[in-house]
């Protein structure tokens, strides 16, 4: 950049980790590739990326913590998850049905709210959501989602 660069300037950023046998299924060794191409804050995006990156592995591990009975623990994994992307609408979907398992209903209807707030398309999707399964009938589940 100090040399020229683009004439454009900086619009372009990339990480890409490797660890033996980390891709999906151990296929790849690379653990995160993520690139930002045409951005006028590159590196804010690669960041917010990254943080989606770490938040759906926290919602994987706090996912397996709660189907193995640790809800106290899995339910501060999914937090966490929703802190490092409060706007990762999967994050708020997780933590939804982890208040459910765990019998907070007004909790469960605003993490689900916040979820449908992020992205409308999260509504259909609470619908068919097996995890939502014992709200199917409830006046306000329905009242949110028919919004």
């Amino acid at each position: 950049q100090a040399a020229g660069g683009d004439a454009r300037g900086m619009q372009g950023a990339s990480i890409t980790i490797f660890k033996p046998l980390a891709g999906a299924a151990g296929f790849s060794d690379r653990e995160i590739d993520l690139r930002v191409d045409d951005s006028r804050q590159p590196l804010v995006e690669l960041h917010r990326l990254l943080n989606i990156h770490w938040s759906g592995e926290l919602i994987t591990r706090g996912n397996q913590k709660i189907n193995s009975g640790d809800m106290p623990g899995g339910l501060t994994i999914l937090i966490a998850a929703k802190d490092k992307s409060p706007d990762n609408d999967n994050a708020w979907v997780a933590l939804a049905s982890a208040y459910l398992k765990m019998n907070q209903k007004a909790n469960a209807l605003g993490a689900l709210g916040k979820a449908i707030a992020l992205n409308p398309s999260v509504k259909r999707q609470a619908t068919r959501n097996t995890n939502f399964a014992a709200l199917q009938q409830d006046p306000d589940f329905l009242r949110l989602v028919s919004q």
